[in-house]
């Protein structure tokens, strides 16, 4: 016992953890021109909630690019707004962040604000949604790096666990965020095809 712990303070100490840095994130005044309604302060934030916008991105619309590209992605995030905003009465999209199929990060409700996407449990919740319909299809290369480099960012910024990043089928009888993200971000999820559930809601 005496030598380990010698040897021990003799052996090099392990390197500290590198801090998560930031992604690029586009600004809110980039996509939506609406203003933001009186959100209420949530603070601080306990766990991550990963989403599908359940609206379905074409093998065309991933062929785009450049400006194209930029276009049919803010059109998608409006979509959504809209939806929330226009449909459902919400003061704004209920998703902190949103990441299109470029990997393209899209800034919703400020961080500091209450969302709007898993009924019952959006105290302390922060939202991430992707947008495509995972129950049918499958997340790009540069989405799901962008998930785990946004996912990364604000476990280490919030001190938030593994076990508390959840796709929303986990705190709601849901699809949401599909079978096919699941799969790839989320390796003990269980096959969601196997069970009659009903579709994604939202708030």
């Amino acid at each position: 016992m005496i030598i380990l712990a010698v040897w021990a303070s003799l052996a090099p100490a392990a390197p500290a953890a590198r801090p998560a840095p930031q992604p690029a994130i586009h600004r809110r005044s980039e996509w939506c021109p609406e203003k933001l309604g009186d959100i209420p302060v949530d603070m601080p934030k306990q766990r991550i909630v990963v989403h599908h916008t359940a609206f379905p991105v074409t093998d065309k619309v991933k062929r785009l690019r450049g400006k194209k590209s930029w276009q049919a992605a803010i059109a998608h995030a409006r979509q959504v707004q809209h939806l929330h905003r226009h449909i459902r009465g919400w003061q704004y999209a209920g998703y902190h962040y949103m990441i299109d199929w470029e990997g393209r990060i899209f800034e919703g409700r400020p961080l500091d604000r209450l969302g709007a996407h898993v009924e019952n449990n959006n105290t302390g919740s922060i939202g991430v949604v992707l947008m495509g319909d995972f129950s049918k299809q499958t997340p790009t290369k540069k989405q799901l790096a962008s998930l785990k480099g946004l996912l990364a960012w604000l476990r280490r910024f919030f001190d938030i666990p593994a076990d508390k990043v959840h796709g929303h089928y986990r705190m709601k009888h849901t699809v949401c965020p599909g079978l096919y993200l699941d799969n790839v971000w989320d390796p003990d999820a269980p096959a969601l095809n196997s069970v009659q559930i009903s579709p994604p809601s939202g708030e």
